[in-house]
C-alpha cells in the first residue's frame, strides 16, 4: 500500500507594509532632495506624492532614486493623475517597483520651461515617500486618482480589501505648524508638513488599508476653507499561492502500470486580478519508494475527461524520482484567483508490494 502527502507552499494573509516614510519641504526651489529612504525586505516598491503652490503652473518634471548614483533610477508618474485647483495648488503621484535595496537620496526636479522652474517666495514644494514591502511585483498599482476644491478636503481610491491605500494632500494658507489634521476615517497621519520659514503652505500625508471597491479619506484643518488638491493610489499585495490537497486512505495499484492517480489538489490565489507562479512542489512518501518508477512521480493538470482521476488529455506538468521518502517536482504552473484541480500520479514499478 502507497500512501502519500503533498506539501505546498502554506497560506499566509498577505499585506503591504510600510516600512518607512520620508519627507522634504521648502519654498522658492527649484527642486528638493528626500534624504535617507531606506529600502528593504523582499516584493518591494516605492511611491513618492509631490504637492506644491503652482502659481506660475510649475509643473514636475522628474522624480529619481538615487540621482546619478549607481543606482539611478527614475519613478514613473502614475496614470497621469493630478489634482491642480486654478493656480493655488498642484500635486502628483510617482511610484517603482522592485526599487534596489539600501539608503538612497529622491530628488524631485521641477520643469525648468513651466512657471519658471521654481516656486515662488514662501510657496511650498513639498513631497513624501513611502517605502513599502510585500507588494505586487507584476501589477503593484491600481489606478491613481486626484481631485481638487474648497471645504472638507477628500479624495476617493478604488480599491479593495488587502490594498494599503497611500494618499496625499495640500493646502494654501498663512497657519500654524502647532495645529494637527483631522481625518474622519480610521488611518495613520504619515506626515503633517508646511513649507519653507514662512509656513505657507501646509501638507498631509496618510495611508489606511483598503476597503472594497473604494476608499475615500475626508481631510480638515482647523478652521480651513481654503483651497485644495489631493492625490491617491491603492496598492496592491503581493499574492499568496493557496494549495488545497487531499490524502486518499489508500489507493489501489496494480505492479508495472502508469499514471496512477494518487491525489488531487487545488492551487489559487487570493490577489485578484493578478498571476503567480509556482515553481516547486514536494510529494512525501508513505511506503516502499522502490514501488515507484524512477520519473515514476507525474503532477498533471486535471482538465480531462476524467475528474480525479488521470486520463490521456490531462496535460503534464512536472516528473520526478522519489529520493529516499520525497519527490521534488520542478514546475511552472501559472495560478490565478481561480482555483484549477492537478493530479499526483505514480507510476508503480514491475515487482512492487502494493
Amino acid at each position: 500500500m502507497l500512501a502519500i502527502f503533498l506539501l505546498l507552499p502554506a497560506a499566509a494573509e498577505a499585506a503591504v507594509v510600510i516600512e518607512e516614510v520620508e519627507t522634504a519641504a521648502a519654498d522658492y526651489a527649484t527642486e528638493i532632495t528626500i534624504l535617507d529612504v531606506d529600502i528593504s525586505g523582499i516584493n518591494r516598491a516605492l511611491v513618492v506624492a509631490v504637492l506644491l503652490n503652482d502659481n506660475d503652473d510649475q509643473r514636475v518634471l522628474s522624480v529619481i532614486l538615487d540621482e546619478d548614483g549607481p543606482n539611478h533610477t527614475p519613478l514613473t508618474w502614475l496614470d497621469n493623475a493630478f489634482g491642480d485647483y486654478q493656480d493655488d495648488g498642484y500635486c502628483v503621484i510617482y511610484g517603482l517597483v522592485d526599487p534596489p535595496v539600501g539608503k538612497f537620496i529622491v530628488k524631485i526636479k521641477l520643469n525648468p520651461s513651466a512657471g519658471g522652474g521654481r516656486t515662488q517666495s514662501g510657496e511650498g514644494l513639498i513631497a513624501g515617500a513611502w517605502s513599502l514591502t510585500g507588494v505586487d511585483q507584476a501589477n503593484p498599482f491600481r489606478t491613481a486618482v486626484g481631485n481638487e476644491g474648497t471645504g472638507t478636503m477628500k479624495v476617493t481610491v478604488s480599491s479593495a480589501i488587502g490594498d494599503m491605500i497611500l494618499a496625499a494632500g495640500f493646502v494654501e494658507g498663512y497657519y500654524s505648524n502647532d495645529s494637527e489634521w483631522c481625518e474622519g476615517e480610521a488611518g495613520k497621519e504619515d506626515w503633517d508638513l508646511v513649507d519653507g520659514p514662512l509656513e505657507y503652505d501646509m501638507s498631509v500625508g496618510q495611508s489606511k488599508a483598503g476597503a472594497a471597491t473604494s476608499t475615500t479619506f475626508n481631510w480638515t484643518y482647523d478652521s480651513f476653507s481654503g483651497k485644495w488638491v489631493t492625490i491617491g493610489v491603492a496598492v496592491r499585495p503581493a499574492g499568496t499561492t493557496i494549495g488545497d490537497g487531499t490524502s486518499p486512505a489508500s489507493k489501489d495499484a496494480a505492479p508495472d502500470s502508469t499514471n496512477n492517480a494518487v491525489d488531487a489538489f487545488t492551487l489559487s490565489t487570493n490577489s485578484v486580478g493578478t498571476i503567480d507562479t509556482v515553481t516547486a512542489l514536494e510529494v512525501t512518501l508513505t511506503g516502499t519508494a522502490a514501488d515507484v518508477a524512477a520519473s515514476g512521480v507525474k503532477i498533471y493538470e486535471d482538465n480531462g475527461g476524467t475528474a480525479n482521476e488521470w486520463d490521456a488529455t490531462d496535460t503534464l506538468k512536472g516528473t520526478a524520482s522519489f529520493s529516499g521518502t520525497t519527490a521534488s517536482v520542478t514546475v511552472s504552473i501559472p495560478v490565478t484567483s481561480t482555483a484549477t484541480q492537478y493530479l499526483v500520479t505514480y507510476d508503480i514499478a514491475a515487482g512492487a508490494t502494493v
